[in-house]
């Protein structure tokens, strides 16, 4: 009997990993949600999403604002890495549109050791190899960042 509840729960571990499914309690509607699980960055920067077409909405001024959906870390590193050169992003909207993990967290006790895989440049802020005199150069971010994430 054990060996039979046993390879049971090593079939159904296949299945359905941990992590895998993710139910939130019912809402009115009933419905269930299921999720992925959230990848991890690459250490990439991906900025093809701000180059293709995207929404442009008009504000009761009159001002033009652009709207990106981001869902990637390399999506969001190539906001960073845009924002890094120059580009304030004015009269932009980025709606983050997923959770996103810069680097798997399961070791960060020794992260005073051993570096995770992946280090994270703020967004605005210049790599550390471009301090100099111990000033680090910025660049704004002026855009507006949505990061509710429903």
């Amino acid at each position: 009997m054990k060996k039979i509840i046993a390879g049971l729960l090593a079939f159904t571990s296949v299945l359905f990993p941990a992590g895998m499914i993710q139910e939130q309690p019912l809402s009115c509607s009933g419905i269930i949600t299921a999720h992925a699980e959230t990848a991890i960055w690459n250490g990439t920067a991906d900025t093809s999403w701000y180059y293709q077409k995207h929404t442009v909405i008009t504000q009761e001024n009159g001002r033009e604002v652009s709207v990106f959906n981001i869902s990637t870390p390399e999506e969001l590193a190539g906001l960073a890495k845009l924002v890094r050169n120059g580009n304030e992003m004015r009269n932009t909207m980025i709606n983050l549109t997923a959770d996103i993990a810069l680097n798997d967290t399961s070791n960060y006790e020794n992260w005073d050791t051993e570096e995770p895989a992946n280090n994270w440049i703020a967004i605005g802020a210049a790599p550390m190899e471009s301090v100099h005199d111990g000033e680090m150069l910025c660049n704004n971010f002026c855009g507006i960042f949505n990061f509710s994430i429903n």
